[in-house]
């Protein structure tokens, strides 16, 4: 037995003796075995009652054996509590590993992620720290590694009210704002600062405030990365040309109509009063429509003023700041005449009235007075130099005139991104009050976009979009494949003018020559043209040449043209028979030639004299001129079609045109048309 054990053997005994000892003599020593009395929680009548039984030997056995039967039952028992308390922990872990991962990999679209990792990898670390006291057995260790997890608990908590009480700000992503209720130029300048394509609808709305934002087709939160372009629908107010319903009203009391009027707001309603004797005042008795209408259809109603003699004199209303509608229907209410002036006004808005003759409080005789009404034209607007504003003092100036903004971008290398480019009214132009005035703005200078080698439709597209020239010029390579971009004239992201050309130089492939076909057979020609890398098709055609052999070839000996280029030639089936032959579809010439070949025919089969072409074929051909270079607008001309190529100088033609170029007319009738690979074509290229 080692050291160690029989060092705590000897100390278990002594303290099973202290044990005794106290529980035998009730002294103060059984203080010291308090440990042991609330491990064990014995009571003393048992060990009593054993010591009148037992020897005093006996007695500190068995309280041994009991001792040991308790650590037993509470070391099993703290070790499915620690098991326990481990496998959580362990869970725990996991998942909060999970959540960490879940955050950096798949959180990427969410424009707070940097706070969701930071907050997620610090309950990693309170857990962990949390677990590590777990496993230490002394107790200054776990005392220190208590007060580093209180410490990092407190950090976690602190970290999360001070983000969400915006006191500490952390970095955040890009995202589209909602811009619902807004005036269109908090879009416009969000838009310009992000470099996204804004553009601009105008809807009617009977909710929303006229030049306000009423959707958006991006979502808000959108991240701006994944945004190119996004559309704003404004609203330009109540739509005048929109059909109600309007019930039949005669019967009705004047409240009660001006309120179907504002509901479904009409706005041309002429309101007159006249004397009835037989119908209340106020009430309508005469209407010129109902039913379906449009709101700014004229809608006539009259009403009663009741009897002449009632009408008593009024005092005058304060009519000033009242719609001219209302303001006019209270005069007609109590039969007082008017007349209506109109002015400008920078105070009072446009619509609405200045002032009154005589003033508010008069007592009015409707047969003596007429009210004079004086009614705002709005403020005399003249129009800045909207050029050299920026957004917000157009905005600003707007609002403050009651003017709708009609806003649209394009691109200009000449103005900086987000100025204004021009505008549909000039500096000094008078204005009214709820005009709309259209503002172009800069998008900054347009680019030139990324593009594959093979990826000539995409900028032949971006130049049509954008109004740009666009060439299409083809030369041969040994290296560059053939239909592959060998170069552009413009560089990825290099700013365009608009009146730009985009020069894209195409390959034809390798570089091949037409060999001289004329007088070879039929076997010696498909030889050549696979040698060369051409495709031949033959025809025949009655001669005076040799029979069977070449006697005419479409492309030129010595042309230079592109691997697979089709080469038609024709071969000779001898003379034209004579209709004294005795056999005139023969074109061997009868029996006396039969005669001749010794009756063999197949040692020399005569060929069909019918053309093989299949006029079923056609190509779309695309015509693309090399500017200066007349031949080589010929060369580029498509290979697969048979063309009559005629030269032409500038000054027989009044078109203006260059040299190189195809004549318009020729222009019109081939480029982008399907043409039949069996007939043949006249171009007419400019060489002078």
């Amino acid at each position: 037995m080692s050291k160690k054990k029989k060092l705590k053997q000897l100390q278990e005994e002594t303290r099973i003796d202290e044990l005794f000892q106290g529980l035998n003599e009730n002294s103060p020593k059984r203080t010291k075995a308090n440990t042991f009395q609330r491990e064990i929680d014995h009571p003393k009548e048992i060990l009593k009652q054993q010591e009148k039984e037992h020897p005093k030997e006996e007695a500190k056995e068995q309280v041994k054996k009991e001792l040991e039967r308790v650590r037993k039952e509470t070391k099993k028992k703290r070790y499915k509590s620690n098991f326990l308390a481990l496998f959580l922990l362990f869970i725990t872990m996991v998942l909060e590993t999970c959540y960490l991962g879940y955050n950096i990999i798949y959180m990427a679209e969410e424009k707070n992620q940097l706070f969701l990792i930071i907050n997620s990898a610090l309950l990693l670390i309170v857990t962990s720290s949390f677990g590590l006291g777990m496993f230490l057995k002394k107790d200054k260790g776990k005392r220190f590694v208590n007060v580093v997890t209180s410490l990092l608990f407190v950090t976690l908590i602190t970290f999360n009210i001070l983000v969400a009480t915006n006191i500490v700000k952390l970095p955040t992503k890009s995202v589209v704002l909602d811009f619902r209720n807004q005036k269109v130029i908090e879009a416009i300048k969000w838009a310009n600062n992000h470099h996204i394509n804004l553009t601009t609808k105008y809807e009617y709305s009977d909710e929303f405030e006229t030049n306000t934002i009423m959707k958006q087709s991006v979502e808000p939160d959108t991240l701006t990365s994944k945004v190119d372009s996004m559309e704003i629908v404004v609203s330009d107010g109540p739509n005048y040309e929109l059909e109600v319903e309007i019930p039949d009203m005669i019967g009705w009391n004047i409240d009660d109509v001006v309120e179907v009027i504002k509901k479904n707001k009409l706005n041309n309603v002429n309101i007159d009063y006249e004397f009835q004797e037989e119908i209340d005042r106020d009430e309508e008795y005469e209407q010129d429509k109902s039913g379906t209408m449009k709101r700014n259809d004229e809608l006539n109603l009259k009403f009663s003023l009741g009897r002449e003699e009632d009408l008593k004199p009024v005092p005058l209303e304060d009519l000033t700041g009242m719609e001219e509608f209302d303001a006019t229907l209270w005069l007609k209410r109590n039969g007082i005449d008017y007349e209506i002036t109109y002015e400008y006004s920078d105070s009072v808005e446009k619509g609405k009235v200045i002032k009154t003759d005589p003033k508010k409080g008069t007592v009015i005789d409707q047969k003596e007075t007429t009210v004079k009404l004086t009614i705002s034209k709005g403020k005399k607007i003249e129009a800045p130099d909207f050029t050299k504003m920026s957004l917000e003092e157009i905005e600003e100036w707007a609002n403050e005139n009651r003017i709708k903004i009609n806003y649209s971008s394009e691109y200009s290398s000449d103005v900086k991104a987000g100025n204004v480019i021009r505008a549909s009214v000039k500096k000094g132009d008078s204005v009214d009050e709820g005009d709309t005035i259209y503002i172009v703005t800069s998008k900054g200078a347009l680019k030139m976009i990324d593009y594959n080698d093979d990826e000539v439709d995409k900028i032949r597209a971006f130049a049509n979009e954008h109004d740009l020239g666009f060439v299409l010029n083809e030369e041969f390579s040994d290296t560059i494949e053939k239909g592959k971009i060998i170069r552009v004239d413009k560089k990825p992201g290099q700013s365009l003018n608009q009146s730009e050309t985009i020069t894209v130089v195409v390959s034809l492939g390798k570089k091949n020559t037409v060999p001289n076909f004329i007088g070879m057979t039929r076997k010696e020609a498909e030889n050549a043209c696979d040698e060369n890398h051409l495709s031949c098709t033959f025809n025949y055609a009655y001669s005076t040449r040799e029979k069977n052999t070449v006697i005419n070839q479409n492309k030129t000996a010595g042309s230079e043209v592109t691997e697979g280029t089709n080469v038609v030639l024709t071969i000779s089936n001898g003379e034209r028979p004579t209709s004294s032959d005795p056999n005139p579809s023969d074109p061997s010439g009868g029996n006396d030639n039969n005669n001749n070949n010794n009756g063999n025919n197949s040692n020399n089969p005569e060929p069909d004299p019918e053309p093989v072409c299949d006029r079923n074929k056609t190509v779309r051909v695309y015509i693309n001129p090399t500017i200066g270079d007349a031949s080589a607008t010929a060369r580029n001309l498509d290979s697969r079609i048979h063309w009559n190529i005629v030269y032409v100088s500038r000054a027989d033609y009044p078109e203006s045109a260059s040299i190189g170029m195809v004549i318009a007319s020729d222009v019109a009738k081939y480029d982008g048309k399907d043409l039949n690979m069996c007939d043949t074509y006249t171009i007419h290229i400019f060489n002078s």
